[in-house]
Formats: C-alpha cells, structure tokens, sequence
C-alpha cells in the first residue's frame, strides 16, 4: 500500500534532482512508496482536485497536504485560466486584493476542511504542512473541525528550514528537505 502527497513545488521539490525532495526522503526512510502529486506554482484548489481524483482510485495508507500559500490562485477569463499570485496578479487579482484578504483566505480555508473531511470519511490518515503561517484565527477555525495546520514555529523540532539553495536559486535545498522528512515522521 502506498501514500500520498500533495502540494506546490515545494512539495514537487522543484530545483531538486527526483529523489532529493522531502517525498522522495520520506519514503525512503519509511521504506513505502509515496506517490508525489506536487504541482509547480500549485494552489489549494489543485490540492484538492488532485486529492479527489488520486482518491477515485487509490487507497493510501497515509495523505500529505502540503498546503501552498492561500494568495496563490487560479483566476479565469474568457475561459482561460492563469494562474496568479501578488508578484504576477493581473486585474481580477487586483480587484481581489482590494476587496480583502479573505477573498483568498476563505476558499483556502474551505478547499482544507473539504480536503481533511474526505480523508477522514475514508480513515485514511491526514498531516496539513504550511510552510508558512497564518493569523491564530485560522487556526482556531480549523481546530473546529479536528484540523491542526502545522507551521514553521521557529522551534526545535517544530520548524520547517528554509533557504534559496536549490538549483534555481528559489526553492529549497536537499538539506531542508531531509529536515522537512523527519518533521513528518515525527508527525505520522
């Protein structure tokens, strides 16, 4: 029986070689398959989608939901898509932005407890990674359904490591990576 993890390119390990990534790492160390559905410039919508049709025919043993940051979107014009953030939002993510925060807060936040309710409909086993934080209010929305979102505490054994070592010069090296795999299997 295999697994799952789902997420950005963190979780694709974007700027690693294949088996450098923390889903790579993790599953050596647990000596099971992981199945990587990490999606370059991903966001919580994809996580979900992807979640969904992964689970239509797999059983994993565990889920990873590495979720990315909740101001990564996709928008839609004339029926295309693009997907948007704030360093390449155009005028709907604009008109998003001005309208508020919770334009994006909000859906991020339903996409998770959607995502976690189906997990825990079929028992399977959940951990929420954000390599970010968020305000305490999402997560004490979230503790209202059984959901702990874990963040980068700054602590010893609580923390995810970041730096810009990996090829692109962007994303995150084997190093924290390899800290990313051990924090979760502290946490499965």
């Amino acid at each position: 029986m295999s697994a799952v993890a789902l997420g950005c390119s963190h979780t694709a390990g974007t700027g690693l070689t294949p088996n450098e990534n923390y889903v790579s790492i993790l599953s050596q160390d647990l000596g099971i398959e992981i199945v990587n559905l990490g999606v370059p410039s991903g966001n919580h919508s994809q996580v979900q989608i992807n979640l969904v049709k992964h689970l239509q025919n797999h059983r994993p043993k565990f889920v990873i939901l590495q979720w990315p940051n909740p101001f990564r979107i996709t928008t839609w014009s004339e029926n295309v898509s693009k997907k948007e953030t704030a360093q390449n939002g155009g005028p709907i993510y604009s008109a998003m932005i001005k309208s508020g925060d919770r334009n994006f807060l909000e859906p991020w936040f339903q996409s998770i407890v959607v995502s976690n309710q189906i997990c825990l409909e079929a028992k399977i086993p959940t951990v929420n990674m954000l390599l970010e934080n968020v305000d305490q209010e999402w997560h004490d929305r979230l503790r209202q359904y059984n959901i702990v979102l874990h963040v980068d505490e700054k602590l010893p054994g609580k923390t995810w490591l970041f730096d810009s070592a990996a090829s692109d010069g962007l994303h995150h090296s084997t190093h924290c990576h390899r800290q990313w795999a051990q924090r979760l299997k502290q946490l499965l």
